[in-house]
């Protein structure tokens, strides 16, 4: 049998076992009725919108948070990746995969599992609530403003915008290089920043129509655009790329644990009230005679 990683889920499947795609039937079972033709048409109806609602209805929290991580990442994400960035212990995380993987949520090899793309709009990152990448939000900036905020990150400048918004974004997508740009920033300039992560929103501002630079002495909001801790998403609002919100979160998607069990809610109550209402009439008119 071929050891090459499958190009599309239907070649996946077409490797499963019998016992493999009976549990798969059997989580899912809105798969098998009608019954499939071949793993195409199984593939196929894997992918649609109505299944895939019905199969994310009966996850976990802690196997949403790493479905969401996956699309936080921009795309196929290696086992190792979601360790780092899933808020929750190795184990579980690995264990949370490999479920995914049994209901086809995820697909391919271990170095590069992929998502059906519809389940990007069943939810999104609406569980870790993150916004954009930086890639999508600099779209909205022309090639002068890129080469600026480029060569303010002290990239080389390429004069292609294309080239140019590759460099950035993935330059804020190291850590080591954003907590440098964070302790740059003042006091108010961070508070403003955590305040809108943690928001999950935009921020609004006067204008964003203007030239702003890192190494000058700005305001809050300037010390951040100057430096790509914010992007302007339009002339009115500004908003944190994805990147910096994960390094903002210690390198998490999520704040909280995603494996932490809540506790249950409880409150004290006297044994004399417990004792009158165990001992006290049925409340139920179903219990009444005639």
């Amino acid at each position: 049998m071929s050891t090459a990683a499958p190009r599309t889920l239907a070649d996946q499947l077409r490797c499963w076992s019998d016992e493999q795609l009976a549990r798969l039937l059997a989580a899912r079972p809105d798969l098998a009725t009608p019954a499939p033709q071949d793993s195409a048409q199984l593939a196929s109806r894997a992918g649609t919108r109505a299944s895939l609602t019905r199969a994310v209805d009966q996850l976990t929290h802690l196997e949403l948070v790493v479905l969401d991580a996956v699309l936080a990442g921009g795309g196929p994400a290696s086992t190792d990746r979601l360790r780092d960035h899933v808020n929750a212990e190795p184990a579980a995380v690995d264990e949370s995969v490999e479920h995914l993987r049994d209901l086809v949520l995820l697909w391919g090899p271990e170095s590069s599992l992929r998502l059906p793309s519809a389940v990007a709009d069943v939810f999104g990152t609406s569980v870790s609530g993150l916004g954009p990448g930086a890639a999508t939000l600099l779209q909205g900036y022309g090639p002068t403003r890129l080469a600026t905020l480029a060569r303010d990150l002290g990239l080389p400048v390429s004069g292609d915008r294309h080239t140019d918004l590759a460099a950035i974004a993935a330059h804020l997508d190291d850590r080591a290089a954003v907590k440098l740009l964070l302790g740059e920033v003042d006091d108010r300039a961070r508070a403003i920043l955590e305040h809108l992560e943690r928001e999950g929103k935009d921020g609004s501002v006067e204008s964003t129509d203007r030239p702003v630079a890192r190494g000058e002495d700005a305001g809050p909001v300037d010390q951040l655009l100057g430096r790509g801790l914010l992007i302007a998403r339009d002339r009115r609002h500004v908003a944190v790329p994805r990147e910096v919100a994960v390094t903002l979160r210690g390198g998490r998607t999520t704040r909280d644990r995603a494996d932490a069990v809540p506790e249950p809610v409880t409150s004290e109550r006297p044994a004399g009230l417990v004792d009158r209402a165990a001992s006290g009439p049925p409340s139920s008119s179903c219990d009444t005679w005639s």
